[in-house]
């Protein structure tokens, strides 16, 4: 009878262990981030992805178990590629610092021989508040208005190095359609490209999110202060209809490979990214927050008080856009290195 009455208790024990599981995960998160701080980087100066970023840290904060502080702070560099590498080399890897980065990032260490090595699947995904479309514009007093301009008049267009996506745009365009574009690198972020174009030091620009567009300078489309020569998007963003795709322009199923292989990121729009080895529960606690934030009510409202779109994806989803840039041909890869130079 007491062997039985002893093996009853340890069932019973077991059972109540298992069925408590998961308040006890839940409780360990919360924890842990109860009066912490979250540090959330930017990678970038003011603009578009510093907007997305301060936004997120606003609201953010309430959505994750034991509410901790989240105090955006700007590390603009490389298009982003110094935050990238800060934080999988030197930020904690406890789930207390994530931040924002250029989704053109992704390609870079496959096509830039020069670039720093490093794999962007080992990182920690959080979502992205936004699929996002790029385009290349032209100020209205530029002699390019249309993508058969651009191919037949030199273009001043402003960008940040080679380690970001405005060179990859103009790149593509100069070597697979024979645009005659002068580009100017060495501007911090987008909203100094945007300054330089109002002071006439360039043309335009020929990586500029068309949320970027929307938030900073929203009357530039409607009153004709610019003009969009050409969208990157896999398919044409319907408020932007009556402009031509690269997609649309590769005239071989080569070419659209190499299109689709540049440009495949931009379904990630602006993603949020941690250090590598985040223990699993909290980052499925900060993927949670993340969904939970992009739904908030408050947060829907700011954002669209400011101009800024929200159409967002888990970290999931950001992680099968990079299986399918790392499942891409080596001579796809090759070409579009070729591309770049």
């Amino acid at each position: 009878m007491r062997v039985k009455a002893v093996a009853l208790l340890a069932l019973a024990t077991l059972a109540s262990a298992t069925l408590s599981a998961p308040v006890a995960f839940a409780q360990n998160v919360e924890s842990f981030f109860k009066g912490k701080t979250i540090n959330l980087y930017i990678g970038f100066g003011a603009g578009g992805y510093d907007n997305y970023g301060r936004i997120i840290a606003r609201f953010m904060g309430r959505h994750i178990p034991g509410r901790p502080d989240l105090v955006p702070m700007n590390m603009p560099g490389a298009g982003s590629m110094k935050l990238a590498l800060y934080l999988r080399d030197v930020a904690p890897k406890d789930g207390t610092a994530f931040g924002i980065v250029d989704r053109g990032l992704f390609i870079i260490p496959l096509v830039d021989p020069n670039s720093p090595k490093i794999d962007f699947s080992t990182m920690s995904w959080i979502g992205s508040v936004t699929e996002d479309s790029m385009v290349c514009v032209a100020l209205n007093s530029s002699k390019v208005k249309t993508f058969e301009d651009l191919q037949r008049l030199e273009f001043v267009a402003g960008g940040i190095s080679r380690a970001d996506i405005s060179y990859t745009a103009a790149a593509l365009l100069q070597n697979m359609f024979g645009a005659k574009i002068k580009f100017v690198s060495g501007y911090p972020g987008g909203n100094d490209i945007s300054l330089a174009m109002e002071r006439g030091e360039v043309e335009g620009r020929c990586a500029w999110s068309l949320s970027s567009i929307m938030s900073t300078r929203p009357n530039w489309i409607a009153d004709k202060t610019i003009n969009v020569i050409v969208q990157y998007g896999l398919k044409r963003n319907p408020d932007i209809a009556n402009v031509p795709t690269v997609m649309e322009l590769a005239d071989t199923e080569r070419k659209k490979a190499i299109v689709r292989f540049l440009f495949i990121s931009l379904t990630a729009g602006r993603p949020f990214v941690g250090p590598p080895a985040i223990p699993p529960d909290r980052l499925k606690a900060l993927r949670e927050a993340f969904m939970r934030t992009t739904a908030d009510p408050d947060f829907v409202a700011e954002a669209k008080k400011v101009g800024l779109d929200v159409s967002p994806i888990d970290g999931s989803a950001v992680e099968d856009v990079l299986r399918q840039i790392y499942a891409t041909p080596p001579d796809i890869v090759q070409a579009s290195t070729e591309m770049m130079k």
